[in-house]
């Protein structure tokens, strides 16, 4: 799992870092995105891309997938 906490480099992270993840079968990232104040979490790497991106809103929880009974409260990552 990768956590990407993006303020400047937000396209980078995502046009860029994002796929090179995908590529080396990183099963899952969040990426951060402090200007919205949105998290997107990717999962599901198949051919340099993620085929699965959820954007949970900010009164939810989410859960790793390393972790699954760990909950995070996304308005706590985003803080």
């Amino acid at each position: 799992m990768i956590v990407e906490v993006s303020d400047t480099t937000l396209d980078y992270d995502r046009d860029v870092k994002l796929s090179l993840y995908a590529r080396h079968g990183i099963p899952e990232v969040w990426l951060c995105d402090v200007q919205a104040g949105e998290l997107a979490v990717f999962r599901e790497p198949i051919d340099g891309q993620y085929r699965r991106m959820h954007k949970p809103t900010t009164s939810k929880t989410v859960a790793p997938l390393w972790v699954p009974v760990v909950r995070v409260a996304v308005a706590d990552v985003l803080a």
